[in-house]
Order: structure tokens, then sequence, then C-alpha cells
């Protein structure tokens, strides 16, 4: 393989691997409008013709929220050519050639975590492939069981999108909550969500601390996290 064809594949893998590769730009940018600037011109999506399968959480304390994080450009931020810093390293085969990804952990994204296994059940579900995504959870959360780890295979396909529907769970979804940087993900569960600012490597971005950990412990006993998330949302 010359250096052209190399350098193809590594766009190829990339497009397949980083989940908002898969989601058309337009509709991205209608559904911001719609949940973060109040324009009401996107529809819900349709479901597909095949329904994803529930997911059976473990262990799981009824008095406990459910937190679903998304990963890419919500906790991390991955690079498949070397970075001026990086906090670790990974190496993931796909068709049989390895490639080497670059991590950036989001500031404060420790800290973040553990407060979030002390007050909630979280279940970190990406649009990723598991064999990019499960190294990554491996480093920074390590003791995370493989029930709580959900992939692109768990999403709903919808219009070319990659949907996360929160009701796979069977939990009442007035004590779930997501995270996440694409409001593509959470089309059918809006009142749900947590809008992250996508984050893409900037060292002085303190979001997780200032923002979304102290909105989370606001929902942390509420009756209903959707009423909370709803008066505590960010001003366009």
């Amino acid at each position: 393989m010359n250096d052209a064809q190399k350098n193809q594949s590594l766009v190829d893998i990339e497009n397949r691997v980083i989940a908002h590769a898969d989601t058309r730009f337009e509709m991205e940018y209608e559904t911001h409008c719609h949940f973060c600037c109040g324009c009401c011109r996107c529809k819900r999506p349709r479901r597909n013709e095949h329904s994803t399968l529930p997911v059976v959480l473990e262990d799981i304390n009824k008095s406990e929220a459910v937190l679903v994080l998304d990963l890419d450009e919500t906790l991390v931020h991955c690079s498949f050519h070397p970075t001026d810093y990086y906090d670790f390293c990974i190496s993931i085969i796909i068709d049989e050639i390895s490639y080497d990804v670059y991590i950036q952990k989001r500031p404060f994204v420790d800290q973040f975590l553990s407060e979030c296994f002390k007050h909630f059940f979280v279940v970190i579900f990406t649009a990723s492939l598991p064999q990019y995504a499960n190294p990554i959870i491996d480093v920074i959360c390590p003791n995370l069981p493989a029930s709580q780890r959900l992939f692109r295979e768990s999403c709903t396909f919808c219009e070319g999108l990659f949907v996360k529907d929160l009701t796979i769970f069977k939990v009442p979804l007035d004590r779930v909550i997501i995270v996440d940087n694409n409001p593509c993900s959470f089309l059918m569960h809006p009142a749900n969500a947590i809008l992250s600012i996508t984050w893409e490597g900037d060292r002085e971005d303190w979001e997780l601390r200032d923002y979304i950990l102290p909105l989370l412990m606001k929902c942390e006993n509420a009756p209903d996290v959707r009423k909370v998330l709803a008066s505590n949302r960010k001003e366009p």
C-alpha cells in the first residue's frame, strides 16, 4: 500500500469510526436551532423498521437516576494524527490495518466522572464502533461494566442519523439524563438532554466543572429530571 492509498484508507476509517461523520450537516444545524434557539423547523425522526433491543441495566438501584454520557467531543477528543499534546494513545485494528489514535481528555473529566459515579447510574453511549471506543473507555472508566457501554449497534438509525433512544433502558424517562454535544443524538428525547459544547481540545474549557456537573447535582434527587433541565437550560 503506497502513501496515497494509506492516507485515503485513514480518511475512510475516520469516517467510519467517528460518529459525527455520519450526521448530515443540514439536519444537525436545524436540530441545533430547534433545541437551542427555539426554532420549530425540525421534525421528530421516524423510527427504523428494525427496533433496537432493550438494554438490561444490571445492579441498578431504583432510586438512582440513569446518566447517559456521550464520548467523543463530550468527554474526550481523538485524532488519528499526532497532536501537540495528548493524554494517551491507543492502537486499533480495522480491516487488518493498525492505526494509532491520540486521545485528549477534556479538562476536569476525571473529577467529573468520579462525581457522576457517586451520584448516578452511569452509562456511556457512543455512536462509535466498539473496537474504537472500548479502549478509550478502558482508560477513562476502567471499572465500567460491559453492560453499561453502548455503541453504534444500540443506536436507532433515523433518516441518516444515529439517534440514541433512551427508552431502550426500560427506565422511566423522568429519571434519565443524557449529556451529548450532538443534538441529533437526542432527537427523540430533547427534554432529557444536557447539550454540551463540542470540545475539540481547548485546554481552557471548564464546561464539565462549571455547567454540566452543577446541573446534574440539581437533578440527582429530582422526581422528574426533565423539569429541572427545562428550568436550567442555557440561553442561546
